[in-house]
């Protein structure tokens, strides 16, 4: 009877092990839709077997397959939790098979799974520049596969010449399959070997890792065409650099990786040995291995206020819901980044405020928190900046850089679709589209875009297009943008002559925020032809500009009230002196909404 109940404990512990690692899953993915929808567009997955092969024929080809279809559940908060909390909860269950783990001892499964989960939730801005596939499943996927792949061969019956061979045997196929995560695999099997079958297996089993590191860096780059001889053990693994800021991004791998090697050594022991511990004791394992675990789990999430109004912002513009950019950039209640300006300026262009509030809100150039600082905005909102401005074909562009630097997405393909539509190239879009119905659940995207292939006049009448042909009326040029998408679009606009309306009033948007006023009174002229009223910062810059140069702008409606403030603020000014205006609090809540206190106090923002 007491063995009965020792063993219904050790059960017990176990379950409730898989269960707290399901809910973790399940709580950190289900509260996290913002940043797991970002995962979702920068993922793709066919379920037909030309894609599974496309897979395969890269090293840890099995990892990416299995990693993307699970990253096909993030659509929704709700889908997220529940793949989470399966996936998770499997591998916990995985660990303590394979490591033989009961009761309290159990739960350092949930350990593994926690630093598994840390690993995803701290990525913040990486993920817009992490080259390896799914990065929200394929620690998990591949970790699990070695696990298993260590569970089976550990419980073989075979001789110990037989095991090396296997296990040779096993390390060598594996790797098309895992890819960097065999030697995840090979190391569990030396470390196991300890223990379970005595010093002379340890040692071959030494023998046969080295030979098996060795074999496998000789022959993957024949095998794998394009592999980098330098990274045959980095396929399939986050593409983190193992030195400078980015080096403690490993941690949660080291973490996970560490414990699996310290289980596969002692855990059958904790577990037969556990019970000398008391209940006591294993009620204090318990709680300093989830206290520890959880406590991981919350140092490591990203909190940046900036990130996730970018990524909420995005959703918003997808939607086709500008005025909610504009409320998401300005939630943040912090200084913007260049990439939240540039969103918010789309927003107020596009629902045609820009020229009355564009400088009534807060700029600034705050830095991404990310160990790579070259080229985010480029990386984070090229394809989207440039299509909704009508440069159609530099969308196209870095779409296709990025398609071939990172792998085909969700949104790439949206996109590509798009600019083909947008530039009447008919068997183009047809291609995409074809490659979208590959895509489980998207036929009904992919039919909406087929029914307008070949009619330039529904392309028009698109309401997902309407507002960006008015920005295409624009004569092409051979140039570039050097990867430097703000002061691109900036120069563009600015320089242009002529245009509908529409580019005339991002003429002179682009002439204010770059402070050029001779290019700004050659719009406003042109403006000024075809309207009797001026939005308020076209006032504001005539009445500066005007004063400043000593240019007659009588001609000009102005407001009374607006050139009532330009007198207040010359009076101010003239009494702070230039170097306290420029750090007065009470001048800012005063004139702080205008582009005087832009042009004269607003310097030294970064453009990328």
């Amino acid at each position: 009877m007491r063995k009965s109940g020792s063993s219904l404990s050790l059960l017990l512990g176990s379950v409730v092990a898989t269960l707290f690692a399901a809910a973790v899953g399940a709580g950190v993915y289900g509260t996290q839709a913002d940043v797991l929808w970002k995962h979702y567009q920068r993922n793709l997955w066919m379920g037909d077997a030309d894609y599974l092969f496309e897979c395969l024929s890269q090293p840890g080809g099995l990892v990416s397959y299995v990693g993307r279809w699970l990253a096909e559940w993030l659509a929704t908060p709700c889908q997220a939790a529940v793949v989470a909390a399966v996936g998770f909860g499997l591998l916990a269950v995985v660990v303590q098979w394979a490591f033989r783990l009961r009761g309290a001892v159990a739960f350092l499964s949930a350990a593994v799974v926690c630093a598994l989960l840390a690993n995803t939730v701290q990525l913040g801005y990486m993920l817009y520049v992490l080259k390896v596939a799914a990065p929200a499943f394929t620690p998990l996927v591949g970790t699990a596969l070695a696990v298993v792949l260590f569970g089976i061969t550990d419980r073989l019956p075979l001789r110990l010449w037989l095991y090396a061979v296997t296990v040779g045997v096993v390390g060598v196929l594996s790797y098309g399959l895992l890819g960097g995560y065999t030697l995840l695999y090979i190391a569990l099997v030396v470390f196991g070997s300890i223990p379970r079958r005595g010093k002379a297996a340890w040692m071959l089993a030494a023998l046969v890792m080295q030979c098996l590191i060795v074999a496998i860096w000789t022959l993957a780059p024949r095998v794998f065409t394009g592999l980098n001889p330098d990274l045959v053990f980095m396929a399939g693994l986050p593409d983190y650099l193992l030195t400078g800021d980015e080096a403690s991004l490993w941690y949660p791998l080291y973490v996970a990786f560490g414990l699996l090697l310290a289980l596969a050594v002692v855990g059958p022991w904790m577990t037969a040995r556990q019970g000398k511990l008391g209940w006591i004791g294993q009620s204090l394992l318990t709680i300093l291995v989830v206290a520890a675990s959880v406590e991981g789990v919350r140092a490591s999430t990203f909190s940046d206020p900036d990130f996730r109004a970018t990524l909420r912002a995005e959703q918003a513009m997808e939607r086709g819901d500008w005025q909610g950019v504009i409320r998401e950039i300005n939630a943040a209640h912090c200084e913007p980044t260049r990439a939240m300006v540039m969103l918010r300026g789309l927003a107020l262009t596009l629902t045609g405020q820009s020229l009355d509030h564009h400088f009534q809100y807060a700029d600034g150039s705050h830095a991404y928190r990310c160990p790579r600082q070259a080229q985010m905005l480029r990386l984070m909102l090229s394809r989207q900046l440039y299509f909704h401005y009508g440069k159609v074909n530099y969308s196209y562009r870095w779409t296709m850089e990025d398609k071939v630097e990172y792998g085909l997405s969700r949104e790439q393909l949206r996109y590509f679709i798009r600019c083909s539509l947008l530039n009447g190239e008919w068997a183009l879009a047809q291609k995409y589209i074809a490659t979208l119905r590959r895509v489980p659940g998207s036929e009904a995207e992919a039919a909406r875009y087929a029914a307008l292939v070949g009619r330039a006049s529904a392309v028009v009448d698109d309401a997902e297009f309407a507002h960006i042909l008015p920005l295409m009326a624009y004569n092409n040029g051979l140039d570039g943008d050097g990867g430097l998408i703000e002061i691109y679009l900036l120069r563009n606009f600015g320089l242009m002559n002529g245009g509908g309306a529409e580019l005339v009033e991002l003429s002179l948007l682009a002439n204010l925020i770059e402070k050029d006023a001779d290019m700004f009174w050659r719009h406003l002229a042109v403006y000024a032809r075809h309207h009797e009223t001026l939005p308020r910062h076209l006032q504001e810059a005539a009445l500066m500009w005007g004063q400043l140069q000593g240019i007659d702008i009588t001609g000009l409606p102005i407001d009374e009230a607006v050139a009532g403030e330009f007198a207040q603020l010359v009076d101010r000014a003239a009494t702070l002196g230039d170097a306290q205006a420029a750090n007065d609090p009470s001048l800012r809540a005063q004139f702080g909404q205008t582009y005087w206190y832009y042009y004269f106090f607003v310097k030294n923002l970064k453009t990328n």
